[in-house]
């Protein structure tokens, strides 16, 4: 019967000829093929490992390329625009003073009302500011 207690190998694998060392079958070498299979399954986690790192480097490099064609827009934009549906056309608002995300926002009569958000992104300080722009 197989042997119960199986070690790992160093690819994470259990250690196959552990527990076909009680069965003999005449005429195989039980070892070569394992060892011939270990090193396949050795071969595949490195081709794979190289392809992680190679799939890394390429996301590196699309990021430094948005960088860089980033690098003179502002990173947030300071004015808002108001739509309307009747005319189908875009307004520039007034400028906006601070950067603001999450913040909850709506209109009533001829007000658009901004409030609260956080003072920029990634873990900002919320604010508890109104801002009100004339629509147009």
């Amino acid at each position: 019967m197989a042997n119960a207690n199986t070690t790992s190998s160093k690819n994470g694998f259990f250690d196959v000829t552990k527990v076909m060392g009680d069965f003999r079958v005449p005429g195989i070498d039980i070892e070569a093929a394992v060892s011939s299979q270990r090193k396949n399954i050795e071969a595949l986690t490195q081709a794979n490992q190289l392809a992680v790192e190679g799939v890394q480097a390429l996301m590196r490099r699309q990021v430094e390329m948005i960088d860089q064609r980033l690098a003179g827009v502002p990173v947030h934009l300071k004015f808002g625009e108001a739509y309307d549906p009747k005319s189908d056309k875009w307004t520039t608002l007034a400028p906006i003073p601070e950067v603001r995300n999450g913040f909850g926002g709506g209109s009533v009569g001829a007000n658009a009302y901004f409030a609260g958000g956080a003072i920029g992104c990634g873990g900002a300080p919320t604010s508890d500011g109104l801002f009100v722009f004339a629509l147009p």
